[in-house]
């Protein structure tokens, strides 16, 4: 076990395929989960998906609805304020510039979460594991050199 050990730390490729292995299996097989921050994240990813700004729209929430029917408790009140009382934004979300409506987290995240969102279905897979996808590429980016260096 040790010589396999030591020979896929010091094969950068051979580690790198088994990386990009590992991280292709848990993208097919780990479902999308929806816990903590869920609702925000999720209707800006749609909003930048839908129009590339991070402005949530009515038409944002009637998706993200459409596409996660069990998110309508989450979004109740965001929606109920973008229908009915236009200028009053309760957290999780914030009136910005011209009355629009905008989540408290930034949405550089959702930014980068986009491009799997629109790619995963062309794959058959959930585009809500944008997030999932997300994690794994930057676990595969920053993923630990396994080999070794002169002067360590």
């Amino acid at each position: 076990m040790l010589r396999l050990t030591t020979f896929l730390r010091t094969s950068r490729w051979l580690y790198a395929l088994v990386l990009l292995a590992v991280v292709v299996y848990k993208l097919l097989t780990w479902p999308a989960i929806h816990n903590g921050d869920v609702s925000e994240y999720t209707v800006t990813t749609v909003a930048l998906a839908n129009h590339a700004t991070p402005e949530v729209r009515l038409s944002d929430l009637d998706e993200t609805l459409r596409r996660l029917p069990f998110m309508k408790d989450a979004l109740a009140e965001i929606q109920n304020d973008l229908r009915h009382q236009p200028g009053v934004v309760h957290l999780p979300f914030a009136q910005g510039q011209g009355g629009a409506a905008y989540a408290i987290h930034y949405f550089a995240y959702s930014a980068l979460a986009v491009v799997p969102f629109k790619l995963l279905p062309l794959a058959g897979l959930d585009p809500f594991k944008c997030y999932l996808a997300l994690n794994l590429f930057f676990v595969l980016l920053l993923g630990p050199d396994p080999a070794p260096r002169a002067g360590r």
